[in-house]
């Protein structure tokens, strides 16, 4: 969304913010409390994206799923870095917790069981900032890369 690159949130009016997010004046105010409520809305639409591929190829793999996430995001990387410029990038992990505990609940991703809640934070937290570093970085590593990288933080430690 150009207009949070170019002004803060709370700058911006809400005509442009529609224009932006291609609904209108009277869907916004039917459908929003927040002008974080319309950004979130166009982070979730873009998001499904991601879902059906994961849905449609019926991929439970987890490499595979990092690695759709990361070529997903490569696609998407100008808008994510313009919500990191205009520090909305709380937007984005909201959006992943409500993600993850969707695909957590429905046996498409495996977390620990005894503390979902703290696992679902930890991984959530350590996605998006590891997803923030790359797109701020100009995504220089492959998709491939990527997921290779998130699993290595997640494989146990051995001494």
């Amino acid at each position: 969304m150009v207009c949070v690159k170019q002004q803060s949130l709370n700058d911006i009016q809400i005509a442009t913010l529609c224009r932006e997010a291609k609904v209108s004046r009277m869907f916004y105010y039917r459908h929003f409390t927040s002008k974080e409520g319309i950004i979130t809305d166009k982070f979730q639409r873009e998001y499904q994206q991601y879902l059906r591929i994961i849905r449609k190829y019926k991929i439970h793999d987890p490499h595979q799923m990092a690695f759709e996430f990361f070529e997903f995001f490569r696609g998407f990387r100008d808008t994510t870095q313009e919500l990191i410029d205009a520090d909305l990038g709380y937007l984005v992990d909201y959006n992943f917790r409500d993600y993850f505990k969707d695909m957590l609940a429905n046996h498409v991703i495996h977390g620990n069981q005894q503390y979902p809640d703290y696992w679902i934070a930890f991984a959530v937290g350590g996605l998006s900032q590891l997803l923030f570093s790359w797109i701020q970085k100009g995504t220089p590593e492959s998709s491939t890369e990527m997921a290779n990288i998130f699993f290595s933080f997640t494989e146990p430690i051995q001494d």
